[in-house]
């Protein structure tokens, strides 16, 4: 009997998206039975490390350039990923991340904002550098939007200095601005910080980040709106060319971009940048309220203004009516719910304002999505995003100007 495969994983699961990255590898030789994996990558950084002497292929995600003349010498196939190049001669997986910030930019200006800054902390980094790229260039090209005020933070960025450093430049920013974090890390500082000094999040600032750490995401206040690597897809595509080098050793090496990214929408983005202050008061009101009952007429008398004035002005301000926005709202709850916990389906039906599962359902199908449980385990299956999601509206008209 010939024995299995050895293949080497090099990468230290420190991060969300390396630990989807390794579960799309191993997903990917779970179908090849005669494919043993070992793990190489020592936990402590600086620790040297030693490899088997037997090794069919190595997929590797180094964090230091001085891991490379190790794992460059290997004599087997060879898949690198992360943001250090191997030079040239070597397969690598490489995450598009100028295309990144470029989805940053556009999430953005689709919900209308005008102001935009970025909070950086990987700026030195080649993936800071090309998603902070991305972001500049893709607002450039839009003449009514204004150039982000941009902060760089430190790698000490949790020192006294360092964070009143960044409160200035947080107190400095006028409202209503969007502000592109590189990292979920950046992110949860930056929403810590807003939560300390009493700053409104989305209202005030709008803050998306990268990486969809789903842990950090939620342990933010209020839960972090973030852009996904696609690390498992990057796993995945790992193991088939180092699959399709034991199949035909003659291929030659090549750069393989991931590009296509979505946007997980929480919280911190969940809200329209508009200039009308009773359209903004109003989705501050159904953001607020919509799962648990508000009528346009309540809405309307919060703003002061009949109920036709308030939808004409909302229709006017968002591109929207408010019963749409009223839905979307407990749609994206629903959605969240039904991802992210255990709850039967009649529970978040009665949390989400439906009262019965079958409204619930109704108001799935109205929207183009399969049933709430056939979504719920499409989502935990991989495939969510191809069921659709209801946390975007549809773009926005510009806003009303001197509207009060």
């Amino acid at each position: 009997m010939p024995r299995p495969r050895v293949l080497g994983l090099f990468a230290r699961p420190d991060l969300s998206a390396k630990r989807d990255f390794l579960l799309g590898v191993a997903r990917a030789a779970r179908a090849h039975e005669d494919c043993e994996i070992v793990m190489l990558a020592p936990v402590d950084r600086l620790a040297p490390f030693s490899l088997p002497p037997q090794l069919d292929g190595v997929i590797a995600w180094p964090d230091l350039a001085e891991e490379l003349p190790s794992l460059r010498g290997i004599p087997a196939p060879l898949v690198f990923m992360g943001h250090i190049d191997p030079g040239p001669g070597f397969t690598r997986v490489r995450i598009d991340n100028l295309a990144i910030g470029r989805l940053a930019a556009d999430h953005f200006l689709a919900r209308g904002f005008r102001r935009f800054a970025a909070c950086m902390l990987r700026a030195d980094y080649p993936y800071g550098r090309d998603r902070l790229a991305g972001y500049i260039e893709r607002l450039a090209e839009n003449k009514e939007s204004d150039q982000p005020e941009i902060f760089r933070l430190r790698d000490n960025e949790s020192t006294g200095g360092e964070i009143a450093r960044l409160e200035t430049w947080l107190r400095a920013l006028p409202g209503p601005t969007a502000v592109y974090c590189d990292t979920d890390r950046a992110g949860s500082l930056l929403l810590r910080l807003c939560q300390h000094l009493g700053v409104k999040v989305p209202d005030q600032l709008a803050v998306l980040a990268t990486g969809d750490d789903d842990l950090l995401c939620a342990l933010t206040h209020p839960p972090l709106s973030s852009i996904g690597v696609r690390a498992a897809d990057a796993g995945r595509l790992a193991f088939e060319l180092i699959e399709a080098r034991w199949r035909r050793p003659s291929t030659r090496p090549a750069v393989h971009a991931l590009g296509d990214f979505r946007v997980t929408e929480r919280a911190s983005t969940e809200l329209l940048a508009v200039e009308d202050r009773a359209a903004a008061a109003a989705l501050r009101l159904i953001r607020e309220r919509a799962c648990t009952g508000v009528s346009v007429d309540e809405l309307a008398r919060a703003a002061g203004l009949s109920r036709r004035m308030l939808e004409l002005r909302f229709k006017a301000a968002t591109g929207g009516t408010i019963h749409g926005e009223i839905t979307r709202v407990r749609l994206a709850r629903a959605q969240a719910l039904l991802a992210d916990s255990d709850l039967l389906v009649a529970d978040i039906a009665e949390r989400c304002g439906y009262g019965e599962p079958q409204r619930l359902c109704e108001a799935f199908a109205r929207a183009g999505l399969p049933s709430p449980k056939a979504w719920r385990a499409a989502r935990r299956a991989g495939a969510g995003t191809a069921q659709g999601s209801l946390t975007t509206r549809k773009k926005r008209r510009s806003p009303v100007s001197g509207a009060s």
